[in-house]
């Protein structure tokens, strides 16, 4: 199979009409560093030795280094057998700082049976290798899945059209454009621009294991004028539900002379599919048409993609709102950013000298904005036409390819660039509020932090602390998250509560004010009698305190004055009963009536209290 021409039409879509306008740039500054370009030396034949052409995204290892591919170059690039043209392709990898190692080159064994010309992204197992396809090559010419390790020992594990090819049918597909994903069972999954069983028309999803059994799930073009679709380039996402949803770039139950249509599809493990919405459903197909990548689910249990005017949202039931269409010709899939929004790229549009491609950020309502526009360098050597898309780095920065430019190419055949562009972490705020505050002793209070940022709802965790010693923790969710505090074995007293923000990579720490949290005593009930009333002097008189607790068992201790208005007459300290007495004397009292209280002070668990007045009558 030969290489398609991407850089003027893409399924007849001019890209002088879908272009697009540069969008507004952020107040953020987003600046893009060139990694590696690149064709830095090149053979007799004007072949990149180290790889040219990347067309597949990055993905980045548990090691912290990024792997990708060039879908051209390589040692064994520009030569030719039966066949024609080798366009030979590498797998790279790449350290953070920019210095490439070519891990392998294809079409290193005769006519290419390792596989060539890899355009889709390569997918960590979890057995540490990459796994990934090649378009073309293979036993068959058609295509390869293959496994990499990360020092470069490759393995085909499946070779394409090994069924009925000598009809060319390729019943078990050909021509893989995207990568693979791993499922939740294991197996890894991903689709076939070719393929069918009565003609090369199609494409199918498929299955296959990490030793290399493949299955196909499903082929394109099974229902009359292919309403199901037709051409999935794009890959597969696994959405919570266990299924998986995916795209076909042309088909489904829209298409004309002036329409290719295209669909959105959901599949089931074993193959069910089930197509979710036909594009072109709208006049002059408002609603986009053509979709090349895959989709993405965002936090909020939607699916989201682009097609190249559009970018859209669509929910697992198949309802699809249009989020922009501003053009630009986003051909590859978005990634999530923070807080709800997705980056992704265009290869055309910007505001760089021939305007070749852009980074956006867009939310899930479709407020879009330019982090940057490609070309902006003298000959692009910022690169050029980022067919695929961003992935963000553990340093919450974004990196990406480029399919042309750089130092060593141009900005229209040759060269490619990888980039990383560094994306400023948000300043984010932090708040606490505690409920109920007071609180009383042995019963909790609920504490709970709100993190707010400018874009998005920050997410990460939360510290609680008192006196810089941390007590708790809790991970927010859509910017909020809160525990339940004991005050069980706490002093009364405040307590000055502080919640703070660990950093993530999209958004910086921050710490709240502290909140003063009040741990009251246990509430208790104060009753006074007294002995002989009325009183004639000189007697002396009795008065006892009981205190008790309202609502838990156990027994006050600590002391109770007795007073009237104002006058102390006498502490008493509470017995093992909780009682208090003293004698007051009445000798040289006036006649009178006096309104004599106890009050109990509380103690370390134990809240004050004070008894009713009791009316105590000197003769």
């Amino acid at each position: 199979m030969f290489a398609r021409n991407r850089c003027r039409t893409l399924f007849g879509l001019s890209l002088l009409a879908v272009c697009g306008l540069a969008r507004p740039a952020l107040a953020q500054t987003y600046t893009e560093m060139v990694g590696y370009s690149f064709c830095t030396t090149e053979n007799s034949s004007d072949t990149c030795m180290d790889g040219g052409q990347p067309f597949g995204a990055l993905v980045q290892g548990t090691d912290g280094n990024f792997y990708g591919t060039t879908e051209y170059g390589g040692v064994n690039g520009a030569a030719y057998n039966s066949d024609g043209p080798i366009f030979g392709g590498t797998v790279f990898k790449i350290t953070p700082a920019g210095a490439l190692t070519t891990l392998y080159n294809f079409c290193s064994q005769a006519n290419c049976a390792d596989g060539q010309e890899p355009q889709g992204a390569l997918v960590q197992w979890t057995d540490g290798n990459f796994y990934g396809t090649t378009y073309a090559g293979g036993a068959n010419s058609s295509g390869t899945v293959f496994k990499i390790t990360s020092t470069g020992m490759l393995t085909t594990l499946y070779s394409f059209c090994n069924v009925n090819k000598s009809s060319n049918y390729c019943t078990d597909g050909s021509g893989p454009e995207a990568g693979l994903i791993q499922g939740t069972d294991g197996n890894f999954y991903g689709t076939t621009a070719y393929g069918n069983t009565t003609s090369s028309w199609g494409g199918i999803v498929f299955r296959i294991t990490p030793a290399g059994a493949l299955t196909t799930l499903y082929t394109f073009c099974s229902q009359t004028n292919c309403t199901d679709g037709v051409y999935p380039i794009g890959g597969l996402v696994q959405g919570t539900d266990g299924n998986f949803y995916g795209t076909t770039s042309q088909g489904g139950a829209n298409v004309s002379n002036s329409s290719v249509g295209g669909t959105v599809f959901k599949i089931t493990p074993t193959g069910t599919l089930t197509t979710l919405y036909s594009f072109c459903s709208l006049t002059n197909c408002a609603d986009g048409e053509a979709p090349t990548a895959g989709l993405v689910q965002g936090t909020d249990g939607n699916f989201y993609g682009t097609t190249p005017r559009t970018v859209f949202k669509i929910t697992p039931a198949g309802a699809l709102k249009t989020l922009s269409a501003d053009g630009g010709l986003p051909y590859a899939g978005l990634v999530q950013g923070p807080g709800g929004t997705f980056y992704g790229t265009t290869i055309s549009g910007g505001t760089g000298t021939i305007r070749y491609g852009t980074v956006f950020q867009i939310s899930s309502t479709g407020t879009l904005n330019t982090l940057y526009s490609f070309c902006s360098h003298t000959n692009c050597t910022d690169g050029a036409k980022p067919y695929a898309g961003v992935v963000q780095g553990t340093d919450g920065n974004l990196y990406g390819t480029t399919y042309l430019g750089g130092a060593y190419g141009d900005d229209a055949n040759t060269g490619g660039t990888v980039f990383k562009i560094t994306v400023p972490a948000l300043a984010s705020n932090t708040r606490i509020t505690a409920t109920p505050n007071p609180v009383t002793m042995g019963h909790s209070a609920t504490l709970q932090a709100t993190v707010t940022a400018s874009i998005g709802a920050p997410t990460g965790t939360i510290a609680f602390s008192a006196y810089g010693n941390t007590f708790a923790s809790c991970t927010l969710s859509a910017g909020t998250c809160s525990i339940s505090a004991s005050t069980s074995g706490l002093a009364t007293g405040t307590y000055p509560i502080v919640a703070t923000y660990a950093a993530t990579r999209n958004y910086k720490a921050s710490a709240s004010s502290a909140l003063n949290v009040v741990v009251s005593g246990l509430p208790t009930s104060t009753i006074l009698t007294v002995g002989t009333n009325p009183l004639t002097p000189p007697a002396s008189e009795t008065l006892t305190a009981t205190v008790t607790r309202s609502a838990s068992a156990g027994t006050p201790t600590g002391t109770v004055t007795f007073s009237t208005e104002g006058v102390v007459l006498g502490t008493g300290a509470l017995n093992g009963s909780g009682v208090a007495s003293i004698t007051a004397s009445s000798n040289g009292v006036p006649a009178g009536s006096y309104p004599v209280t106890a009050r109990y002070n509380g103690d370390e668990g134990d809240a004050a209290s004070t008894s009713a007045p009791v009316t105590l009558t000197v003769e």
